[in-house]
């Protein structure tokens, strides 16, 4: 499955561009990641929702450079700080994330804060490769790259092999450390229904033993709704050998009424 730099290029917002060059002249390395270059791969078009990783060959991270950097950035467009120390831009319909590279060191099972979405501590490095900065990802699809080089440049990068899986309609995890968030567990079955691809033989293992008794009812509410088929979604997850998912119905639910779907989308009719 090809990448085409030339139509990547030309499907980039302006005003995006505008934003990129300024970053590129001030010498930070700029890769817009995640979502964008999948579904560009996948469907040829260009979303509004960027992912984008920023580096530096020589300065080192500090709090102070980025929150000025961030503050630079409020002449493009309306700036605000979050967690994790993304920073966010909206422009009219654009929306744009920047993030420095960051390892994720996990609390040991036995620490207070090792359950839950942030049971880890986040290391921003610079100098962080971006092989090693996706290891933080979820899946390989979704840790892809694309550097911007300026002057109608860019660089294409790939080092899990992620046209390959979009190739053959596969879902894998990007590490072992897949299983330290439960909201992947959710996020393995949505995908797998909005792309229609399978699970890897990793991936059926990774999730048959991850720990979902921690997550949240809103968690799962917000991906069966991404999901564009909440009721197969739901009957996955019940049916998947996940002992310690806990959820509202259970599969005799589905074994016990001739319509389910129908029973949950119009219960009137049913009585």
């Amino acid at each position: 499955m090809p990448f085409s730099h030339q139509k990547f290029l030309q499907l980039l917002p302006l005003p995006f561009v505008h934003l990129i060059n300024f970053l590129i002249e001030k010498k930070f390395i700029v890769t817009i990641v995640g979502g964008i270059v999948r579904d560009f791969i996948l469907f040829q078009k260009m979303g509004h929702d960027f992912d984008v990783e920023i580096s530096h060959e020589t300065l080192s991270f500090n709090e102070e450079i980025w929150r000025n950097l961030g503050q630079s950035l409020s002449q493009f467009g309306d700036v605000s700080f979050l967690a994790y120390e993304v920073i966010r831009i909206k422009i009219n319909h654009i929306e744009i994330e920047l993030t420095p590279p960051r390892k994720e060191l996990f609390y040991p099972l036995e620490h207070p804060k090792a359950q839950g979405h942030s049971n880890f501590d986040a290391v921003f490095d610079f100098s962080l490769p971006f092989n090693q900065s996706l290891l933080r990802r979820d899946f390989s699809i979704n840790a892809m790259g694309v550097r911007m080089m300026g002057e109608g440049k860019l660089m294409f990068t790939d080092p899990l092999h992620a046209l390959d899986h979009l190739e053959q309609k596969v879902l894998s995890p990007v590490s072992a450390n897949f299983v330290k968030d439960p909201v992947r567990f959710l996020r393995a079955f949505r995908f797998s229904l909005n792309l229609e691809f399978q699970f890897s033989e990793t991936l059926k293992k990774y999730l048959k033993r991850m720990d979902c008794s921690e997550l949240k009812a809103y968690s799962v509410w917000q991906e069966m709704v991404k999901s564009h088929d909440p009721f197969e979604f739901l009957k996955q997850l019940l049916f998947f050998e996940n002992k310690s998912l806990i959820l509202p119905i259970d599969q005799q639910f589905f074994l016990s009424n001739q319509n389910p779907k129908k029973l949950i989308t119009s219960p009137k009719s049913q009585t």
